[in-house]
Parts: C-alpha cells; structure tokens; sequence
C-alpha cells in the first residue's frame, strides 16, 4: 500500500515537471534565438553604418580602410 502510494505520488510529481518544463524549455529556446538574431541585425546596422562611405568611394584605399574597420569591429564586439 505505501509502495502503491509513493508511486503515486512520484508519478504525479513527474507530470507536473513535464508539464511545467516542456513549455518553459521551448520559451527560453525562443527567447534565445530572438536576442541573438536581434545581436545580429544591430552589429549588421552597425558595420554597414561604418562601412557604407567606404564602399561608395570605390577604390582600393577605400576597400583596406574598410577591412581596417571590420578587422577593429571584429576584435572590440563579442561577434556572436
């Protein structure tokens, strides 16, 4: 009877996890992927604000002080 009852009581608490951390699991995976997309996108306004007189310029000093300023970007900001 108290074996019976123990396994009662371990099943219910097993399906009150499962129904608790199934749903919490996939919020945080998308919580995730969105502040890393959204880190993405700013770094990308970032560098094409940076870069964007450079590329107009269109020579080969232009492109070196470009690549000059992705390099700095590359090492200053946690490129995620």
């Amino acid at each position: 009877m108290k074996l019976r009852f123990l396994g009662v009581v371990v099943g219910v608490i097993a399906l009150v996890l499962v129904a608790h951390d199934v749903p919490l699991a996939s919020y945080i995976s998308r919580t995730e992927r969105d502040r890393l997309i959204t880190t993405l996108e700013r770094d990308a306004y970032v560098l094409s604000g940076k870069v964007n007189s450079f590329i107009a310029k269109n020579d080969v000093l232009a492109r070196a002080e470009a690549s000059t300023v992705l390099d700095e970007f590359a090492t200053t900001n946690d490129a995620t």
